[in-house]
């Protein structure tokens, strides 16, 4: 299990034993272990040189892996079998040119998939979403879409069902926000066309999603009259193609 907010994540392993991440701007990436007394241990620098975004997932086998960009711009992937850390350099981003942002990480029985967004230092509002797949053999990569979102791009979300990787995101359609939605075939490998699924007269923001019950619940932000609106729309996960929303 795993809780998160972007720069703190929790783990908890089948064992009970808890896990905090978390980031310090002078120490990078740190995690501490919670004691038996009920009180935390003392925090462990795992990788000092990291930016602040990063994202940690534990797998069915108890494993832990964790995904970050080092201050030289590396697009590092870690993971932890039980017994040691492993590291790899997935990618090399000069930080000078580029920013990366929301990293993801998700790992499907022994497949791995990495999401982040990354746009120019001086960024122009021009976004491309990215998605970094190992397949137990070999890595992969390939862009999901571009987004227009503005120089602070809102984060993205995604959820799993059995077949697919879901995802919402904020983009600029005409001349409001809207929110995106597309997913990724699992067996296939192929991404869905993104699909503009909330078509308002204003602008929507921050996203986010939840898979239960073979339903995407989808909820968002607009604002109306000065007065902040959720909103709220489902679908049935078994869909095909662009149909309604609830």
């Amino acid at each position: 299990m795993s809780i998160s907010n972007g720069t703190h994540h929790v783990v908890r392993f089948s064992s009970g034993e808890v896990w905090y991440f978390s980031y310090s701007p002078n120490r990078g990436i740190l995690f501490q272990q919670l004691g038996k007394n009920g009180l935390w241990k003392r925090p462990y620098e795992l990788i000092p040189n990291a930016q602040e975004d990063f994202s940690v997932s534990i797998d069915n086998q108890d494993h832990l892996h964790l995904i970050c960009r080092s201050n030289q711009g590396e697009l590092l992937y870690l993971l932890y079998n039980g017994i040691n850390w492993s590291r790899q350099v997935l990618s090399q981003y000069e930080p000078a040119r580029y920013t990366i942002r929301y990293p993801i990480v998700i790992p499907i029985d022994n497949r791995i998939h990495i999401f982040f967004a990354i746009g120019k230092a001086f960024n122009t509002g021009f976004w491309s979403l990215q998605h970094y797949f190992w397949d137990e053999t070999s890595w992969h990569s390939s862009e999901i879409t571009k987004v227009t979102a503005g120089y602070k791009l809102s984060p993205f979300y995604v959820d799993l069902s059995e077949k697919h990787v879901h995802l919402v995101y904020r983009g600029l359609n005409a001349n409001n926000y809207q929110i995106f939605y597309c997913r990724y075939h699992l067996d296939h490998g192929i991404w869905s066309t993104p699909e503009n699924v909330t078509l308002e007269s204003t602008d929507c923001n921050m996203p986010s999603i939840l898979i239960r019950d073979d339903l995407l619940h989808l909820a968002w932000i607009s604002l109306s009259n000065n007065d902040l609106i959720v909103n709220y729309k489902n679908r049935a996960i078994g869909s095909a193609g662009k149909i309604d929303w609830n």
